[in-house]
């Protein structure tokens, strides 16, 4: 794997590796924070209780289990992170979230986060799905996950029969992709997706599906790298998404104004 990390500009001090399942929670703390308190889509749909909401998320722990079970599931470690805790050093890192505390700032939030991992992308083999009657604490702490995946089913342009492998190591789909805050800007995400596409594709799959709802997703996905080809297979922007509720035509999204994408990236010619 050496060899495929060092193709990506992430400067010196960042390492790409793969997630342990001693990672599970540090990923979902990850996960859990941007999400909650960095995604637009969350300040329309969410506005109130968002330190619940986020431990709430922070323990529905099984897509993530199965993610990093697959074995296709990365993350980026800072290899200059100082803990903040010796705790924390001692331990390689602990995470200090104490879902009795609701009084606590998004900040705080952060900084008992200590660990090294900062960014992660979590995906799976569809051949072995997730699980649907063990979803129901992801769906219940953030429930959008489910709408959008509904309407980006119904946007997508393939037949449902070419959406799914035929056999194990055929297709890749991405389930979620975080950056912690601090750590933005610095071309983590798209060094993990590209670091991603190499990796699967030495392994002989032929693509990877990536459902979004932000512009840094589609930018990122929407550019490959050579030889890789991308193509959207659906979109819609979230202000102006309408569905029938109760008799009545509402914007459930609007104001905010994302993508909401699905992306087929080709990781071999003609592959679907």
């Amino acid at each position: 794997m050496g060899s495929i990390t060092e193709r990506f500009v992430l400067p010196a001090r960042y390492e790409i590796r793969k997630l342990e399942p001693h990672h599970n929670r540090w990923a979902l703390a990850i996960l859990s924070h941007a999400n909650i308190f960095h995604q637009e889509l969350t300040d329309v749909l969410y506005p109130e209780d968002r330190v619940a909401r986020c431990y709430k998320l922070g323990q529905a722990n099984y897509t993530i289990d199965h993610c990093i079970k697959s074995g296709y599931s990365f993350g980026v470690f800072d290899t200059e992170f100082r803990y903040k805790r010796e705790q924390s050093a001692q331990k390689g890192g602990e995470l200090y979230w104490d879902d009795r505390d609701l009084d606590v700032t998004e900040l705080q939030l952060l900084e008992q986060m200590d660990f090294a991992l900062v960014s992660v992308a979590m995906a799976y083999d569809p051949i072995d799905p997730f699980d649907h009657t063990k979803l129901g604490p992801l769906m219940a702490a953030y429930p959008v996950l489910g709408h959008i995946a509904v309407i980006n089913d119904a946007r997508d342009s393939r037949p449902e029969k070419e959406r799914l492998p035929k056999g194990p190591g055929e297709r890749l789909f991405r389930a979620g992709t975080a950056t912690r805050v601090e750590y933005e800007g610095h071309g983590l995400a798209k060094g993990l997706a590209h670091f991603l596409m190499h990796h699967v594709a030495q392994l002989g799959f032929k693509g990877v599906q990536v459902d979004g709802m932000h512009h840094a997703i589609k930018k990122i996905w929407l550019n490959s790298p050579a030889p890789f080809t991308a193509k959207l297979l659906g979109e819609i922007d979230s202000a102006d998404y309408e569905e029938e509720v109760a008799g009545k035509i509402v914007k459930p999204f609007f104001p905010v104004s994302e993508p909401l994408i699905r992306v087929w990236v080709s990781l071999v010619p003609d592959s679907t």
